[in-house]
């Protein structure tokens, strides 16, 4: 009986030192000692929980779909393990199975915000416009201040066309997180739509966006020393979260096939969070 107790304490003491490496963002080290203590403990729901957290942090949501069902396996009630599920399966493109587990989330926490959000995403995923809007609105109405949820909420009304009502809520987006990234550069993005805005206004808010968002980074940037001429290859780098099926590359591809390899040497930055085929097809580009 002691051994036995023995082992639960070691296993706990590694668990919660698991748990402090992702609190530091230590998550590949944080990933190991997961991985071994699910090994250890085949029926133990918390390794395998974090384990789940921490791949769905790394933007790995295939792997992280494999353990959280294990988790969700043994510990059906955890909504934290259906939450995170759903999320991954999200992110991976699974809507039917995504929006089943969060269906779950909102029948057990029907008043918690997040799993409304996560919802409204999923249907949204799959097309299902109505629906994933009416799961948003509940979302607002239980979070009034949660920024991401007017986020997501502007990205389905610009979706379907609603651009003015979209621009409104990017707004309060950015007004309860005036550093909502994603949320000024989407608003920057919408209000190229609007037939309520003139020219000069658009033109005004890109502005004001490159002197909050780009002109730190380019006042911090180190100059670079450069040399000689014509000596070697000019380096340019492309960065983007576009390097995918999107509309942008019909435009960047011939940029590619057109750079003279002699002259110029080209890197590509990518911030893909789902790569797909075209990605692929990028990355093989013999310019790059």
């Amino acid at each position: 009986m002691r051994e036995v107790f023995g082992g639960r304490r070691r296993k706990a003491i590694a668990l919660e030192e698991a748990v402090a490496m992702v609190e530091h963002e230590r998550l590949a080290e944080a990933e190991a000692a997961l991985r071994a203590l699910c090994i250890a403990g085949p029926d133990d729901f918390g390794p395998r929980l974090w384990l789940g957290r921490v791949l769905y942090r790394q933007k790995k949501p295939g792997p992280a779909i494999v353990v959280l069902e294990q988790a969700v396996e043994l510990d059906p009630a955890s909504t934290d393990a259906q939450y995170l599920l759903g999320r991954a399966l999200t992110d991976n493109g699974e809507w039917g199975d995504a929006v089943r587990a969060l269906r779950r989330v909102t029948a057990l926490l029907p008043a918690w915000g997040p799993g409304w959000l996560a919802l409204g995403d999923a249907l949204g995923g799959m097309g299902h416009i109505d629906e994933a809007e009416d799961s948003l609105k509940r979302a607002l109405e239980l979070a009034p201040r949660l920024a991401v949820a007017f986020y997501n909420y502007a990205n389905l009304l610009l979706q379907v066309g609603r651009i003015d009502e979209a621009i409104g809520h990017y707004r309060r987006a950015i007004e309860l997180d005036p550093d909502f990234r994603r949320g000024h550069s989407n608003l920057l993005y919408a209000l190229n739509f609007s037939e309520a805005l003139a020219p000069p206004e658009v033109y005004r808010a890109h502005l004001e966006w490159a002197a909050r968002f780009a002109e730190p980074l380019t006042a911090a940037a180190t100059a670079h020393p450069g040399g000689p001429p014509g000596k070697k290859p000019l380096r340019v780098g492309y960065v983007s979260l576009n390097f995918r099926d999107h509309a942008a590359i019909y435009f960047f591809e011939p940029v590619l096939k057109h750079h003279d390899g002699s002259a110029f040497s080209i890197y590509c930055y990518s911030d893909v969070e789902a790569p797909d085929a075209r990605t692929e097809r990028l990355r093989a580009h013999p310019s790059i």
